[in-house]
């Protein structure tokens, strides 16, 4: 067996035109057709040159990687739009004629286009993706000249992809029978991404789905987007939903930027996500968490990981409000660990507002955050955090006087120590890092820092 094995290697090595030192055409198939996997069709194709060894090698790659950013050639200084799209339908209705895998790991494409005319020509090759069977589908569509044109789902006909574990759609407009699809055809589907799609149905619902990010997307039918995925882990989701999500949920991102909800409508939302261990939020407002429909919601008893962004408070900068939502908020996660506040601005009068003990807080990353006020943000979270040992504060805005650390090339610089003062205890903070550029005030926060109570606290300056 061993003395075949060796003939038909150096029979494979011959075939490619050499003399036996090809030890790459000496590899078998499956192993070319894996390495060939990660290339662009368009690169697998054009290997076909190297040697006889590789001429129908292409026909059976696993993988279909069609992009047009592989197409286009400049003119001077302009695009050639048109052509690009020329060779690409060319080159993509001559691969699929003669490709011949019988199925597919992988079948991504990425087209751009300027009319409806074109989109026409997409439909025979979105239906090859279905009918190859893959265990990835990722197609992105996008039109050129209107940004909210959307490419219209082909009928796909009765033969399901029952292998297809994970879609990318994007620029896609979808209705209700692709909802019905994620039950019949793709019983095995666990990771579903949606961005930029115009959604003509309510809602999902998978017994198998893991992970789901429905971004950028414009739901057309309904004010509320329902999720049903009782084994769903991962969750990004940028439109108005309610979710049933189960015990299953892990990690969730929130991006509601451009939408309002009733305090009950969030309440009911952040409810539903009582089992995560790591959560994102943007674009929530302050006005719903100060609202008594807030008291129903249950406490996170896994979570680990919080990051606010500004848009979660949205108000105006002399409201205390603001704060009070933070502390109400931040009550609901007793074994919070991680705390980042993004772009986070706080009233200049909020001695009086109730902070919670934050007893697990072992990080807290402040990113552009508005410490005019004083410090106040820090004086309140500080004391309150007693197991506290890294703080991270990025681009803050200070008050306008004199610039601190004004070093001009990148550097770092420690000092180690603080003065026993009275103003925080944190008697566990090792590490303080001051991550700041030329319009950065510094010298101020400095000052407040060395007043910690912290003995083995390190100040680190980074200029960037």
């Amino acid at each position: 067996m061993a003395a075949a094995a060796t003939t038909t290697t150096t029979k494979r090595a011959r075939a490619g035109g050499g003399s036996g030192r090809d030890r790459l055409s000496a590899l078998p198939d499956e192993l070319l057709h894996r390495v060939l996997s990660f290339l662009p069709s368009q690169q697998v194709v054009r290997t076909t040159v190297l040697s006889k060894r590789w001429t129908d090698l292409w026909r059976s790659v696993p993988c279909i990687d069609l992009d047009f950013w592989n197409f286009p050639r400049h003119l001077e200084l302009e695009m050639d739009w048109a052509g690009a799209w020329e060779r690409m339908k060319d080159f993509t209705n001559n691969l699929l004629m003669l490709h011949r895998a019988p199925c597919l790991d992988a079948f991504r494409l990425n087209v751009l286009f300027h009319g409806h005319d074109e989109t026409r020509h997409m439909d025979p090759w979105v239906r090859r993706a279905i009918k190859d069977n893959p265990l990835l589908l990722k197609v992105s569509v996008i039109c050129m000249t209107n940004p909210v044109s959307y490419y219209q789902l082909p009928h796909l006909g009765s033969s399901p992809c029952r292998r297809l574990r994970r879609l990318q759609l994007t620029g896609m407009s979808l209705d209700h029978s692709f909802a019905e699809r994620l039950h019949s055809w793709w019983p095995y589907l666990d990771d579903l991404n949606l961005n930029k799609c115009c959604i003509g149905f309510c809602g999902i619902e998978s017994n198998k789905l893991e992970n789901l990010a429905v971004t950028n997307c414009r739901n057309q039918l309904a004010d509320v987007f329902v999720i049903r995925a009782p084994h769903l882990a991962s969750l990004h989701l940028g439109i108005p939903f309610s979710i049933d999500a189960g015990n299953c949920l892990v990690r969730a991102s929130i991006s509601l930027l451009h939408h309002a909800f009733s305090p009950r409508s969030l309440a009911v939302l952040l409810g539903s996500l009582f089992s995560v261990t790591s959560f994102e939020l943007k674009g929530f407002q302050a006005m719903a968490v100060l609202d008594e429909e807030f008291d129903k919601v249950p406490t996170f008893d896994n979570l680990r990981t919080l990051s606010i962004d500004s848009r979660f408070l949205d108000l105006s900068r002399s409201d205390v409000r603001k704060f009070k939502a933070l502390g109400r908020f931040l009550q609901k996660f007793p074994i919070l660990e991680r705390l980042t506040l993004m772009n986070f601005r706080v009233s200049r009068v909020v001695e009086l507002v109730e902070y919670p003990k934050l007893e697990s807080l072992r990080t807290l990353f402040l990113n552009c955050c508005d410490l005019h006020d004083n410090f106040g943000l820090l004086r309140h979270c500080l004391p309150n955090s007693p197991n506290l040992e890294m703080i991270t504060v990025r681009h803050c805005m200070l008050s306008d006087g004199s610039k601190g650390g004004g070093r001009k090339a990148k550097s770092k610089k420690t000092y180690s120590g603080s003065k026993n003062l009275a103003c925080s205890q944190c008697p566990k903070l090792k590490s303080t890092e001051i991550i700041y550029c030329d319009h950065d005030n510094i010298s101020e926060l400095v000052s407040f820092l060395l007043e910690i109570a912290a003995p083995k606290n390190t100040i680190t300056f980074t200029y960037v």
